[in-house]
C-alpha cells in the first residue's frame, strides 16, 4: 500500500471529515487483508508538512474474538472520524501505560460469532468502551496481536507509540487535551 500526505489528506476530505491544518491529525488505515492476529494496519500522523506511519492493529486479537468480554460480543471501532473523543491518560487507569484513552462515545461493531476473523457486518452499539490508542509490549516490538486488542487501536512498537504520544503533548493544552482520530478503510484510499 503507498501511503502519501496528499492520498490521506483528499481522503480525509472526501469522506466529508475534518483536516486540520494546525493540530494533528490522527489517522487509523484498516488493512483490507484480513489476517488474524496480525499487526496488518497503520496509523498516520500527519502535521503540516511532517508525516509518521506506524504499524498498530485496529482489530482485537483471536483470543478476544473467540472469548469477548461483553456477553454482546467482541468491540470493533466502527471507521468514522471521532472529534475530540480521545485524551492523553493511562490504559485501565495504569500509570506505566500512557496513551490516548477514549473520553467521548464511539461506535463499534459486537462481533459475537467466536470465530477468529473480524467481523464488521455485525451489531453496532455506540458508548464508552475504553477503546483506546495504546501501545503492546513494553520492551520489544509484538509479533502478534494475542491479548493485547479487545477492540483498542495498539502500536507495534512501543518505539512508535511514544512519538505519537510526545507529539500530542505539545499540542495537550492548545487542543484542550482532545484529539480527534479517523479511522478508514484501505479501500478508501483508492477511491480518491
Amino acid at each position: 500500500m503507498r501511503i502519501t500526505k496528499d492520498i490521506i489528506k483528499s481522503t480525509i476530505i472526501n469522506k466529508g471529515y475534518e483536516w486540520f491544518e494546525n493540530s494533528p491529525n490522527l489517522i487509523g488505515i484498516r488493512s483490507t487483508m484480513d489476517v488474524p492476529n496480525v499487526f496488518n494496519d497503520f496509523f498516520c500522523l500527519i502535521l503540516k508538512s511532517e508525516m509518521y506511519v506506524w504499524t498498530i492493529t485496529t482489530d482485537p486479537g483471536t483470543y478476544w474474538l473467540e472469548h469477548p468480554l461483553n456477553k454482546l460480543g467482541t468491540a470493533v471501532l466502527k471507521p468514522n472520524q471521532w472529534r475530540g473523543c480521545y485524551s492523553l491518560g493511562y490504559h485501565q487507569g495504569k500509570r506505566e501505560h500512557p496513551a490516548l484513552v477514549q473520553t467521548k462515545s464511539v461506535t463499534v461493531y459486537r462481533d459475537n460469532n467466536k470465530d477468529n476473523r473480524t467481523n464488521t457486518n455485525a451489531k453496532e452499539e455506540t458508548g464508552l468502551f475504553g477503546i483506546n490508542i495504546h501501545r503492546s509490549n513494553l520492551n520489544s516490538r509484538t509479533m502478534s496481536i494475542g491479548r493485547w486488542s479487545a477492540g483498542c487501536q495498539v502500536f507495534q512498537s512501543k518505539k512508535d507509540h511514544d512519538v505519537l504520544l510526545s507529539i500530542c503533548h505539545q499540542y495537550k493544552k492548545y487542543l484542550n487535551n482532545q484529539f480527534t482520530y479517523s479511522l478508514i478503510d484501505e479501500i478508501d484510499l483508492y477511491s480518491t
